[in-house]
């Protein structure tokens, strides 16, 4: 069993600035993909709430809205993920990966196999997965 790091599958440009605790603001336009994230803030796609809710003692949820001034439209297809349970380099080979879990590392969300499966079920090709950490080398 793998621990799965999820993605988008297409790099959007979308940049987002936090103005209130459940209120975001485009400061750079781009594709809303399936998760907008960086290292202050992990949003994800309402469609995918209940299966990440699947590991709701190790998240907490929250509806935000997203506010694009220069074409005055507000998006609320978005919740935000509070992860509990968090991973590490040094902690992720020996993780218990057993049922639906998820953890959170900087600005990436990973999986277990058992959510995995249920996000693929529901994302076609907007996500990607991909093994451990591979972006350090792990």
């Amino acid at each position: 069993m793998h621990i799965w790091n999820v993605d988008n599958n297409e790099y959007t440009k979308l940049l987002l600035w936090r103005t209130e605790k459940d209120a975001f603001r485009v400061i750079q336009d781009g594709k809303y993909s399936p998760i907008l994230n960086n290292g202050s803030y992990t949003l994800i796609n309402r469609k995918y709430e209940d299966i990440f809710l699947l590991a709701f003692d190790q998240i907490n949820t929250r509806p935000i809205k997203i506010h694009d001034y220069q074409f005055n439209t507000v998006v609320e297809d978005y919740i935000e993920l509070t992860f509990l349970n968090l991973t590490s380099p040094q902690t992720i080979n020996i993780e218990n990966k057993h049922g639906y879990k998820v953890w959170g590392y900087d600005r990436y969300i990973f999986v277990s196999q058992e959510l995995k499966e249920e996000l693929e079920k529901v994302a076609g090709n907007e996500l990607s997965f991909s093994t451990g950490l591979p972006f350090l080398g792990a």
